[in-house]
């Protein structure tokens, strides 16, 4: 929650998406509000599916 009140806080940082990776699962996702992403990808991951969020992320 640090890392998203500083991406807040620092213009230059502001744009960058963030994806989360959490062993939390739902209860990250009921937080989102205070950690907001364009995606979350819950433990164990699928690597392609992990590649092809950061891919599209950056597109």
């Amino acid at each position: 929650m640090e890392f998203s009140e500083e991406k807040r806080r620092i213009p230059e940082l502001a744009s960058i998406p963030v994806v989360v990776v959490t062993a939390a699962g739902g209860e990250v996702r009921r937080r989102g509000d205070s950690i907001p992403a364009i995606a979350y990808i819950e433990k164990p991951f699928d690597i392609d599916r992990l590649l092809a969020t950061v891919q599209e992320a950056c597109a």
